[in-house]
């Protein structure tokens, strides 16, 4: 069984990927045209990485460093959300938490992914 032509797979799978679809969906969709599974992914992956590159929209594909930066403001916001309500909840002249943990380590994690979002773009 001969595949279709690559030119045709790619430039299918970028306008699929333009409408929305997600990568795997579009692999599935190449399998049934008769493009063995693995080079249905890598092309999907390789034209996935050139629409990030180019700044283009691709569902289910997140540009590297996000997933920390996204964990870095969430520790960062609720480490300082619980330290204040602590403080206001607490009685005047009493201890209270501040959640340094979660701001400090909520702040590397968003300078990381800071960091390997940047290096990801050059």
């Amino acid at each position: 069984m001969t595949e279709p032509s690559h030119d045709f797979q790619e430039v299918e799978a970028n306008e699929l990927l333009g409408k929305g679809w997600h990568p795997n969906n579009v692999v599935e969709h190449l399998v049934k045209q008769g493009v063995r599974e693995d080079s249905a992914r890598t092309l999907v992956a390789i034209v996935a990485k050139t629409r990030l590159d180019a700044g283009l929209k691709c569902t289910g594909i997140v540009a590297p460093g996000v997933n920390k930066m996204k964990l870095g403001g969430l520790l960062c916001v609720g480490g300082t959300i619980a330290s204040v309500a602590g403080a206001y909840s607490a009685e005047p002249g009493k201890t209270y938490t501040v959640w340094t943990g979660a701001i400090v380590v909520g702040a590397i994690y968003l300078i990381a992914g800071v960091s390997e979002w940047f290096s990801a773009r050059k």
